[in-house]
Parts: structure tokens; sequence; C-alpha cells
């Protein structure tokens, strides 16, 4: 690995470790898991041979392999995590309302998935239908459905 290779692997990490870490907490619900999936999802950054065009493809890269890795994680699993609403509250990067959190968190996955892209990574619909490869339309109706569920557990 190169000098600049591995400076551009740091910056990786130091830049967007929380927003991964965050994803598979969506996904795992388990700190342990949720660190050693970020794990797994930094050492398939230094495995990757391709370079991106951008910081923005870098990040959702990362994402993208994040939900793969959590749900290959999963599959993985014979059993379902308990849930962990203390962990919660150790969340890096920006305060979330934790309360808030907890309820999506007891949403299906699909829901989880969309409320996290759209209101803690900031995708806009359009980015989001690239990251979880669906159409415009599918991914407005998760989305809308996801505020529905929300609104109503709130």
């Amino acid at each position: 690995m190169t000098e600049a290779q591995r400076n551009a692997y740091t910056q990786a990490v130091e830049s967007y470790s929380d927003s991964v870490y965050r994803l598979a907490m969506i996904y795992l619900r388990n700190p342990q898991d949720a660190k050693d999936c970020c794990q797994d999802v930094f050492v398939k950054l230094m495995e990757h041979k391709k370079s991106f065009s951008s910081d923005e493809h870098r990040k959702a890269w990362l994402l993208a392999v994040a939900k793969n890795t959590c749900r290959d994680w999963l599959r993985r699993e014979a059993r379902r995590r308990a849930d962990n609403f203390e962990a919660l509250e150790n969340l890096p990067g920006p305060q979330n309302d934790n309360e808030v959190l907890a309820v999506i968190l007891t949403l299906p996955e699909n829901d989880r998935e969309v409320l996290y892209l759209h209101y803690c990574e900031g995708y806009a619909v359009r980015e989001i239908c690239t990251l979880l490869r669906l159409r415009e339309s599918a991914a407005k109706q998760r989305l809308s459905r996801a505020r529905q569920k929300l609104r109503e557990l709130l």
C-alpha cells in the first residue's frame, strides 16, 4: 500500500466510521456486533482495488457495503439479537433523539433503512434509490409508509 493510499484509507476511516457504525447499529442492534461489522467494512475498503470518483462515491460505497455486510451477518446468525437500547446513548456523531431512534429500531428492516438513510445520513430519495437499488416510486412509498408507522408509534 502506497503512502497516498494509506492516507486516503485513514481519512476514510476518520470521516465515515461513525456513519458506518450507526448504520450497523440500525441493522444489528448490538454494539459489539456493529463494531465487528465496521471492521469488516473497512477491511473490504482496504482490499478494494478501484479508485473512487469522489468522497461522496466512497461514502455511498461504504454504506452499501455496510448494509450488505450486516445482512450477511444476520443471515449467518441463527437468532435475532435482543434490542439493546442502553447502547443508543453512546452512538457517535450528531446527537439523535434516542427515544425516536429506539422507536425506529422497532420498525421492520425496510422502514428502518429508508428512515436512517434519509434523516440521519441526509440522502435524497434519488440517492436512496441508487443505494438500495429501488425505483424512485418504491423508495418514496417506503419512506412514506415508514413515516406513517413512526407517527403512529410516537
